[in-house]
């Protein structure tokens, strides 16, 4: 009879020692979640921290860099800004050259003016070309 109460108090015991590992192990996953949850959003904010003081430091700039164009791996050809000229200059991994020096009216102003391809004109000249081509098919 002991030894009965004995193993009936040792498998209670299990039971219990089963459901708290169970319970100890969810609380130990949905802990990790919010850590993780935690480092991205200290890690979005840190960015985006870091990004708009950098923007700061380049809408102050004496210099801007109004378009850049890469070539290849490496290379790469851009218009800057400096005070109220502009500049066409060739960069490459070793270095930067001056290629010219470009006339500021031949540049859009990209705060005002944005260059826009003239989509509609190209469709509608695709249009009538197919349009006179059904026609000939037709006859």
């Amino acid at each position: 009879m002991f030894f009965k109460y004995i193993i009936c108090l040792q498998s209670q015991i299990d039971s219990e020692s089963d459901w708290s590992s169970t319970f100890g192990m969810i609380g130990q996953f949905f802990l990790l979640i919010v850590v993780f949850a935690v480092i991205l959003f200290l890690a979005y904010f840190s960015t985006k921290w870091i990004a708009s003081s950098r923007m700061g430091l380049k809408k102050n700039s004496f210099i801007k860099l109004i378009f850049n164009m890469p070539l290849g791996a490496g290379n790469s050809v851009g218009v800057i800004k400096v005070g109220e000229r502009y500049f066409l200059i060739g960069i490459s991994k070793e270095n930067i050259n001056c290629i010219a020096e470009i006339d500021g009216n031949d540049i859009p102003d990209s705060e005002n003016e944005t260059v826009k391809f003239p989509f509609e004109k190209y469709f509608q000249e695709y249009f009538n070309k197919n349009k006179a081509n059904d026609k000939k098919d037709k006859e």
